[in-house]
């Protein structure tokens, strides 16, 4: 077992990686570009390879945080939203666990379905589904082919294009 010797419960060891990662890329953030990211990198390793062998922190734990920490710059302009998600993740699974994740989940996704930007809802045409906005879904049809615009998008010109090409 890797979390033994450790003397903090999983959750709590989940959080306090994920603080120290915060700490390292809040500090990133306010130093210099050049030097915020030395610092960070070097930070991170030796802030988790000293915690590791100290005992503090297990080794699993370390390589999960980094990687959703990773993750987080994927999506730089939500990073705060993606922190507090993975908080909100790693209370309800340590409390609940993962049927307390799945639950969390099909809510969340409930939420994110029933959310509109415009009038027109962040997953359209997949939900709701809508046959004929299809066309400029994944695979997107020649715009030659497209006479007119997604029904999912509210508007009062529904012709595209014109007669630009015709």
């Amino acid at each position: 077992d890797s979390s033994a010797g450790i003397p903090l419960s999983p959750i709590a060891e989940m959080l306090v990686v994920i603080l120290c990662f915060d700490i390292l890329r809040e500090a990133n953030a306010r130093m210099p570009k050049i030097a915020g990211t030395a610092i960070g990198i070097l930070g991170a390793i030796i802030l988790g390879d000293a915690a590791v062998k100290a005992g503090l922190l297990s080794a699993p734990a370390v390589f999960i945080a980094a990687l959703s920490g990773i993750g987080l710059y994927t999506v730089p302009n939500e990073t705060l939203l993606f922190t507090l998600l993975r908080v909100v993740y790693i209370l309800v699974g340590g409390f609940i666990g993962i049927f307390g994740i799945l639950r969390l989940t099909i809510l969340f996704i409930c939420y994110v379905v029933s959310l509109e930007a415009y009038g027109t809802p962040y997953f359209a045409p997949f939900a709701p589904y809508n046959a004929k906005d299809m066309q400029d879904s994944i695979i997107k049809k020649p715009l030659f082919d497209m006479k007119t615009r997604p029904e999912s998008i509210p508007g009062k010109n529904k012709t595209r294009m014109g007669k630009v090409y015709e």
